[in-house]
C-alpha cells in the first residue's frame, strides 16, 4: 500500500514537471541551450577581481572600482543592443555581443597598463550586456503571450544551471592550470555560443509574434509609457535590494559572522537549486493575465528575507532567508520579464527590454557602493532593515499598478 502510494506520488510529480515544460517551441529550448552553453563558460567576471589583485597587485578597493567600470559599460550596452534589436534584429546583436566578448577575453591577459584593463572591461560590460535585450526579444518573438512567462523561466532555469557551473570550473582551472586558460575558455564558450545563435537562427529572419491586444500599441519610446516606467521604478527599488545578496551577503557571512568560504557557498547554494527544482512549476501553476499580484508577493518576500537576516547568526536561520529571497525571486522575475514582453510593442520590444534590463544595470553599480557605504556609516542591521524596506515598497508600486495593467 505505501508503496502504491509512493508510486501515486512520484507520477504525479513528473507530471507536473511534464507540464511545465510542454507545449514551449523548439526554438525556446535552443535558446535556453546557448545560454546554458554561455554561463556554463562564464568564468572570467566571477574572478576577474582576484586577477586584479594577483596579477596587477591591486587593493581589494580598487579592484571592485575597476568592476564598478563594467557596470557603466553594462549602462550602455542594454540600452544600446535594445535600439539595435529593433533596427537590425535579435540574431546580429546576439552573434556580435558573443563574438566581441570573446576578442576582448582574449585580449586582457596581454595588458600590461590599467587604463587599457578598464577600457576593456568597459567594452566587455557594453558588449556583454547588449546581449540582453536582444535575446529577450527573440525568446518572445517565438511566443505567443500566454507562453512568454514559462519560456523566460526555462531560460532562466538554463542560466542559473550555467551559473553553478562557471564559477566552480573558473576556479579550478584558475588554481591548477593559471589564468590565462581561463580568459581562452571564457572566450571559446563565448565563440560557440554566438556560433550556434547564427547556426540555428541566422539562415532566417525571426518573424515577431503580433499580440492580439497589445496595450500599449503606439508607444515607440518604452520611457513614453507611464505605465511601463512606473513598473520599471519598482524593479529598480527590488533591485536594489536583491542585489545585496548577490554582492554584500557573502562578505556579511563571512567577515561579520565569520562563516567559513564551505558554509558561505552551502547557505547560498539553496537559490539556484530552488529555481532549479521548483521555478517552472510555480510559473506553471501560478500564470495570470494580469501577475502584478502575485510580483508584489515576491518583492515582499524579498523583502521579508533580506530584512530578518539581522535577526540571528545561525546557518539554518540564514538558509531559511535565502529561501524566502529564492522564492520571491522566482515570483517575481520570469512575470515581470514576461510582463515587460507583452506590454511591448513588436517593433519595440528590444527596446523595451533594453530599458528594463538598464534599470538592474544602474542598480549593479548603485547597491553595491550603497550598501557598503550604509554599512561603513551605520551598520549591517541598518542595510538588512532597509533592504527590507525597499522590497516592500517595490511591492506596494507592483500592486497600485494592477488596476492600470487591468486597463492598458
Amino acid at each position: 500500500m505505501e508503496f502504491g502510494l509512493g508510486v501515486f506520488r512520484l507520477t504525479s510529480l513528473l507530471r507536473l514537471y511534464r507540464d511545465a515544460f510542454a507545449g514551449l517551441p523548439r526554438e525556446i529550448w535552443l535558446i535556453s541551450l546557448v545560454g546554458f552553453i554561455n554561463r556554463a563558460g562564464t568564468m572570467v567576471m566571477a574572478f576577474v577581481g582576484v586577477w586584479l589583485a594577483e596579477v596587477h597587485h591591486l587593493p581589494a578597493g580598487e579592484a571592485a572600482q575597476f568592476l564598478a567600470i563594467w557596470g557603466l559599460g553594462s549602462c550602455v550596452g542594454v540600452p544600446l543592443g535594445g535600439r539595435l534589436t529593433d533596427r537590425i534584429g535579435a540574431v546580429p546583436v546576439q552573434v556580435m555581443s558573443f563574438v566581441g566578448v570573446s576578442f576582448a577575453f582574449m585580449a586582457l591577459p596581454g595588458l600590461g597598463g590599467l587604463w587599457e584593463v578598464g577600457g576593456v572591461l568597459f567594452l566587455v560590460g557594453l558588449l556583454g550586456e547588449a546581449f540582453r535585450p536582444a535575446n529577450g526579444a527573440m525568446l518572445a518573438s517565438f511566443c505567443a503571450p500566454e507562453l512568454r512567462t514559462r519560456a523566460y523561466a526555462l531560460h532562466r532555469l538554463a542560466i542559473n544551471a550555467g551559473w553553478a557551473i562557471g564559477p566552480v570550473a573558473g576556479g579550478l582551472v584558475s588554481e591548477y592550470w593559471g589564468w590565462e586558460p581561463l580568459f581562452v575558455i571564457d572566450a571559446a564558450t563565448c565563440t560557440a555560443a554566438g556560433f550556434l545563435v547564427w547556426w540555428w537562427f541566422g539562415a532566417r529572419p525571426v518573424a515577431p509574434v503580433e499580440d492580439d491586444d497589445d496595450a500599449s500599441a503606439g508607444k515607440q519610446s518604452p520611457w513614453a509609457d507611464p505605465v511601463f516606467v512606473a513598473l520599471v521604478g519598482a524593479v529598480f527599488l527590488l533591485a536594489l535590494a536583491f542585489l545585496q545578496f548577490m554582492s554584500t551577503l557573502p562578505v556579511y557571512l563571512g567577515e561579520a559572522l565569520r562563516w567559513g568560504k564551505d558554509d558561505i557557498g552551502f547557505a547560498l547554494a539553496f537559490n539556484p537549486i530552488l529555481i532549479a527544482a521548483l521555478e517552472m512549476i510555480l510559473v506553471q501553476k501560478l500564470q495570470r493575465p494580469n501577475p502584478l499580484p502575485i510580483m508584489a508577493v515576491g518583492a515582499a518576500f524579498v523583502g521579508l528575507g533580506l530584512g530578518m537576516i539581522w535577526i540571528d547568526d545561525g546557518f539554518l536561520w540564514i538558509v531559511f532567508c535565502v529561501c524566502l529571497i529564492t522564492f520571491g525571486e522566482m515570483l517575481e522575475s520570469p512575470f515581470t520579464a514576461g510582463l515587460v514582453a507583452n506590454r511591448a510593442p513588436a517593433n519595440a520590444r528590444g527596446r523595451y527590454m533594453g530599458a528594463y534590463g538598464l534599470m538592474f544595470s544602474i542598480a549593479f553599480i548603485v547597491a553595491p557602493l550603497g550598501g557598503g557605504g550604509l554599512v561603513e556609516a551605520v551598520s549591517w542591521d541598518a542595510l538588512w532593515l532597509s533592504c527590507g524596506v525597499l522590497g516592500l515598497l517595490g511591492s506596494g508600486v507592483l500592486l497600485a499598478l494592477r488596476r492600470r495593467f487591468d486597463g492598458g
